[in-house]
Parts: C-alpha cells; structure tokens; sequence
C-alpha cells in the first residue's frame, strides 16, 4: 500500500479532487520515492522538485496538507530504506513484462521516475 501526493499553486479548499492536482509521485514502505516525471514544468529530478516545490503547496491522497520540511524529509528517508538486506526496490527486479510498466522509467540519484500515470 502506498500514498500518492500531489501539488497546487493555491491551497485548497475543504472540498477539492486531489487528483487535480499536479502528481508528484508515490511513497511505497519499503521502497524508494517513486516521482512522476513531468515535462511542464521540466521534473525530472529529486533537485528539480526541491525547487519546484518550494512554491504552492503539497497534499497527499487523503487530502492532508504536507509541509515542504516534511515531504523532502520524507521522500529523503526511502533513500535508506533497505528489505531485508537489499538495495531498495529497483524496477529493472521487476518482471519484463510489456503490460507491467507500461512507461519509460529510470533511476535518477537513487530515487524512480516515471513518465506516465501510475497513480
């Protein structure tokens, strides 16, 4: 199981669709930070969304105002993250299936991105 975390450039409301938001990625127990990798704007990097999101503000699926500290502190801490005594999650592990990862994804200073929903 996993939370999923989105941005917007005004807070919201009490009543508000997350999911219209810009997603950021998904924090899965016990594995690394998976990102959404966007090209508007350009996010393709952990350093890219430290400044990115520097500005407007962060909610996770449940509609739960996060504060900035507390994400990067967050998605730094899957960094460590082992299983088991293994690296953490690494999608080349998984089955090379044509339907499993149906996007281009890689591994960018120990963190995932993907291009393509996988909210």
């Amino acid at each position: 199981m996993g939370t999923n975390f989105y941005w917007f450039k005004e807070k919201q409301k009490e009543e508000f669709k997350h999911h219209e938001g810009l997603h950021i990625g998904k924090r899965s127990c016990g594995w690394v930070f998976h990102f959404q990798a966007h090209h508007k704007p350009f996010l393709h990097s952990f350093k890219d969304y430290k400044e990115f999101l520097k500005e407007g503000y962060i909610y996770d699926e449940y509609d739960r105002l996060i504060s900035y500290k507390d994400f990067i502190e967050a998605v730094e801490a899957t960094k460590e993250i082992e299983s088991d005594g293994e690296k953490p999650w690494d999608f080349n592990s998984c089955p090379e299936e044509e339907s499993y990862f149906p996007f281009e994804q890689w591994m960018n200073d120990g963190y995932m991105f993907s291009i393509g929903d996988f909210s």
